[in-house]
């Protein structure tokens, strides 16, 4: 699949499934962010899709560490 080489912010808060005001909250958490003549926010769109992959390969591989115990209320 190929992608355009940079996406706007409104195509980048379709991707994600969120309100453009809330990209707008996290948009410097946002892999591949950055800004076009100091105003206009544009994103790699290639950077964007390798950081999506990293987070839910991350997500999906996290582990909670040996003794963890779920029960916190002993019941």
């Amino acid at each position: 699949m190929t992608f355009p080489k940079y996406l706007c912010a409104k195509e980048v808060a379709a991707i994600l499934d969120v309100k453009l005001s809330t990209l707008y909250k996290y948009i410097d958490e946002v892999p591949g962010h950055f800004l076009l003549f100091g105003t206009i926010h544009k994103f790699d769109a290639e950077e964007f899709h390798k950081g999506l992959k990293q987070f839910a390969l991350k997500k999906t591989a996290s582990k909670r560490p040996k003794g963890y115990n779920d029960n916190r209320h002993n019941l």
